[in-house]
């Protein structure tokens, strides 16, 4: 059986309906008010196409879950009547930013930038968390914009890293297209079962999970294929540094 399809996150949808967590969404999880025993924190980065976080979405609305979906400021991605439709079916929606690599690290033209496309966000929906975007092949952390400002002043409650104590975590991610504490779902899933951990918090990649094969082996060449470049790029920077 294939990992990484909807069918496979299907799966695992099920089992964390059916387990002793609690879903919760980033926000409410950082507001938290209520006692629970376990909870597991479904957080999606929607770093691709929006029609793959609507599919996911559908899959959990099936088995009652809490999530939150982070949109990047892309064609591709920022379609608002996409984001509204996930936001009316109950889930938190937010802003996945990536303004210090649209300004190549300049932080006070990152920060305008952040307030300009929060506004257009706010327009189509209540943004209440934002989420730092990762580039492998950037020097610089989109998070870095707080070191100066406060995104408190903006009227968000929290941020997806910068809010969150992971030493009180599990924190479980696909990035790169696999798990990175387990070899596969299966793993996931058995962990769910023993509900070993109080808290688990997940960064789980709609764009990650495909509908059918021809998808699936896309997926697995533009997940390693990043990979591979990454590290060429830094080999190659080595032997620069050192040749002068």
């Amino acid at each position: 059986m294939l990992d990484y399809t909807a069918y496979m996150y299907d799966k695992l949808c099920k089992y964390i309906s059916d387990s002793e967590y609690t879903s919760s969404t980033v926000k409410n999880y950082i507001l938290l008010k209520e006692c629970f025993d376990k909870i597991i924190v479904l957080r999606h980065d929607v770093d691709g196409k929006a029609e793959d976080a609507l599919r996911m979405a559908n899959i959990e609305k099936i088995y009652g879950l809490k999530s939150t979906y982070y949109f990047r400021k892309k064609s591709f991605c920022f379609k608002p009547n996409i984001i509204q439709k996930i936001e009316k079916m109950g889930y938190e929606v937010g802003y996945h930013y990536e303004t210090l690599d649209d300004t190549n690290g300049n932080v006070e033209q990152a920060f305008k930038l952040f307030k300009i496309n929060l506004s257009l966000f706010r327009k189509f929906c209540n943004v209440e968390t934002v989420c730092a975007h990762g580039n492998p092949f950037k020097n610089h952390y989109n998070g870095d914009i707080w070191k100066k400002y406060n995104f408190k002043k903006l009227d968000l409650i929290g941020e997806a890293y910068q809010s969150i104590n992971f030493n009180n975590c599990y924190y479980v991610s696909d990035s790169g297209g696999s798990w990175n504490n387990f070899s596969n779902t299966s793993s996931f899933i058995r962990i769910l079962k023993n509900g070993s951990y109080p808290v688990i918090y997940t960064l789980i990649h709609t764009d990650n999970w495909t509908i059918d094969y021809m998808s699936w082996l896309r997926n697995r060449f533009h997940s390693l294929l990043p990979l591979f470049l990454q590290r060429g790029f830094v080999e190659i920077k080595k032997i620069y540094i050192h040749k002068y």
